[in-house]
């Protein structure tokens, strides 16, 4: 066959970069969320031109990167509501280790500990952060460096992580976290910077992802065509060939 490993490499990558968007589409209401960056059809693009076919652009590979960038800061008033300003990561603990999310829409159990919205707790710079129960979510108060206060009595400081020369080995885990190595060990930023009574927003820009998926659909319509027509050159050459 003569460019149909091509063409099916290329409808391979673009089905992937198209899932990509649609995902990121519909995580951008999500607070924290970082979207996911296909290279792929950019570079194709970019290689194609006018001419989305395969004979345009030769062998690409397709790269899966996570943009990091900070989402806007969106005010709510909520208490509980905490976001990291600059780089960093909030630490949640689970039965099977860590994981770091920039989501700060925070609770508190039936226990008084802090957790997040899927009751994962909240990691301390010394340990859970626990507030009495009799405590009104009006009284408490969380300092620009995460400290967490209640009528001046700290209930402890919360954690924020960064992973210098390492977020390329960052790994999503799901519903905006992301796991690392085990033998990869975050270091603790000791004067964060955070904002209680805000959240922060998805970086998804819905037009640059409407644009893209616009362009990934033209671009897997035309290698469509491409390879239709090369499987009815092929099978005319055939029905030729057998008389």
């Amino acid at each position: 066959m003569r460019i149909s490993s091509s063409v099916s490499s290329s409808i391979g990558s673009l089905q992937r970069e198209y899932e990509t968007i649609a995902n990121n589409l519909a995580n951008v209401s999500s607070n924290g969320y970082k979207r996911v960056v296909n290279s792929f059809s950019k570079k194709l693009s970019e290689l194609q031109g006018d001419d989305p076919t395969p004979e345009a652009s030769g062998s690409i590979k397709s790269k899966t990167m996570i943009d990091y960038s900070q989402g806007d800061l969106v005010e709510t008033g909520r208490k509980l509501d905490v976001t990291i300003c600059g780089s960093g990561f909030f630490v949640l603990e689970t039965k099977n280790g860590p994981v770091y999310s920039r989501n700060g829409h925070f609770n508190l159990n039936s226990t008084g500990q802090l957790v997040d919205s899927a009751g994962r707790l909240v990691a301390g710079v010394s340990g859970p952060i626990v507030i009495p129960k009799d405590v009104p979510l009006s009284d408490i108060s969380i300092s620009n460096d995460g400290n967490v206060n209640v009528d001046g009595d700290n209930f402890g400081k919360i954690k924020v992580v960064d992973f210098p020369n390492n977020y390329q080995n960052l790994r999503p885990a799901g519903s905006g976290t992301f796991t690392i190595d085990k033998k990869i060990y975050p270091t603790t930023i000791q004067t964060p910077l955070v904002k209680q009574g805000f959240r922060e927003a998805s970086n998804v820009n819905i037009t640059e992802e409407l644009v893209a998926m616009l362009d990934v659909t033209r671009m897997y319509e035309a290698n469509m065509k491409v390879l239709t027509k090369q499987n009815e050159d092929d099978r005319l050459i055939l029905s030729v060939a057998m008389g």
